[in-house]
């Protein structure tokens, strides 16, 4: 049995009776009856994680590690899931959980005991990996051979320094690092010299901007004709729409009256169409608003907005501003 627990020769008459059995061995400490778990505290120390499940595997039954979980769910108080499949395959599963409970540093288990020494795995000092051992044993030759021809170039380069003859007594002239730093700034100009010298010459400096372009030719602007007298041919008439959002105005003001107010701002200018839609206001009883479209020919465009965004046409406190439409047009 493993150091650290309790063993007692004797037999007990059931499985379930041993999973009941909690002896108290003082006032701070339980030490708790389960072969399974004595083997898993004690050995979980030594053996790696898998090699240890793998010995409990092939060793316990699965009553046996049934009872070691009803046993560790009492005193954790976690539910410990039962796996499906055959036989083999649940002991592996439950000991893997079983383990990692008991590995868990957070968890606080008590002294686990055997009484059926015959129940724990002969695992101990006459039972060793002897593979194991012979891997740590080449490895450990490898690294002394290679310490070993370490040594030995070591050696050969102290002999090959003993044999350099000594050449301390030799003195080296200083270094004119003053002179070498003058030399190579006057062999070597720098940019803003040359670009001093350039511009000494006659040379003049030249934009990017205005430097025309080699790949790209000369784009003439299109003229749009002002002829009176040449009337063999004439020009399809084109429109544009002057949008005016008309806003802080009485909430009883209707579109009649709004379109009058823009016959007179317009004053002499030619309207070819007039529309006015009321838009719906966030506060309707105190305000109201408009949307104005004013259709005039494309050529009196700038001086329709000229004259639709000046302060002195419109009355005192109405906002006027451009409107524009968003683009799917509604």
């Amino acid at each position: 049995m493993a150091s650290g627990a309790t063993a007692t020769l004797g037999t007990t008459d059931s499985a379930d009776e041993s999973a009941d059995e909690i002896a108290c061995v003082d006032s701070n400490s339980c030490a708790v009856h389960c072969e399974v778990l004595c083997f898993l505290q004690n050995k979980s120390k030594i053996l790696p994680f898998d090699d240890l499940t793998a010995i409990c595997g092939d060793f316990y039954t699965i009553s046996e590690v049934t009872v070691a979980k009803n046993i560790l769910e009492r005193l954790v108080g976690k539910r410990i899931t039962n796996p499906k499949g055959t036989d083999s395959v649940k002991i592996k599963k439950l000991l893997v959980d079983i383990l990692k409970i008991v590995l868990d540093s957070n968890v606080q288990l008590p002294v686990f005991y055997a009484v059926d020494l015959s129940r724990l795995p002969p695992v101990g000092i006459d039972h060793v990996d002897v593979s194991s051992i012979l891997q740590e044993l080449t490895s450990l030759r490898q690294e002394v051979r290679k310490m070993s021809r370490i040594r030995e170039e070591l050696d050969e380069l102290k002999v090959t320094v003993k044999s350099i003859p000594a050449v301390s007594n030799i003195e080296f002239p200083p270094l004119p690092v003053e002179s070498c730093i003058n030399a190579a700034s006057k062999s070597q100009p720098s940019f803003a010299q040359l670009a001093d010298e350039l511009h000494d010459s006659g040379w003049t400096r030249v934009s990017r901007r205005t430097q025309p372009s080699l790949r790209t030719k000369p784009v003439t602007k299109p003229v749009i004709g002002a002829s009176v007298a040449n009337k063999h041919i004439s020009a399809v008439k084109t429109y544009r729409s002057v949008d005016v959002f008309v806003t802080r105005l009485h909430p009883h003001t209707t579109a009649g009256e709004l379109l009058n107010c823009v016959d007179e701002v317009k004053g002499d200018l030619q309207v070819n169409d007039t529309k006015c839609t009321k838009l719906k206001s966030r506060y309707e009883h105190l305000y109201a608003s408009f949307y104005v479209s004013v259709r005039v020919d494309s050529s009196d465009l700038k001086t329709a907005i000229d004259k639709f965004l000046i302060p002195d046409a419109w009355p005192a406190g109405v906002l006027v501003r451009r409107y524009f439409l968003p683009k799917d047009g509604k």
